[in-house]
């Protein structure tokens, strides 16, 4: 019988495993991580929590870039560290470069 569960688990442990090579590599580590909530196979907080517990971006902005908008999703990415938080239903897309620009020059 098909597992979607254990399936999605076996996707989301390839790509984590491919993408971990590439920021083993100091030249391709993110200044910058922007992600979604709503993502397949794993969710953006999912996603930020294994980019932490690696140790695979820790100087990187991270930054959610999301339509969900409850301050108990904006609260979850503060707690995983994240440096902003950007509602894009509330946002144009020159709104959200301003926005991440702004983010970039925080220290």
């Amino acid at each position: 019988m098909f597992d979607f569960n254990q399936e999605k688990e076996k996707f989301a442990k390839q790509i984590m495993e491919k993408e971990r090579e590439k920021f083993r590599n100091p030249k391709n580590v993110p200044h910058i991580v922007l992600l979604d909530i709503s993502m397949p196979v794993m969710d953006g907080f999912e996603l930020l929590e294994k980019i932490n517990q690696e140790k695979l971006a820790p100087d990187a902005k991270k930054i959610i870039l999301s339509n969900l908008s409850q301050d108990a999703d904006v609260e979850r990415g503060n707690k995983l560290g994240i440096s902003g938080y950007i509602v894009k239903a509330s946002s144009t897309p020159s709104e959200v470069l301003d926005k991440v620009n702004k983010i970039m020059e925080q220290k």
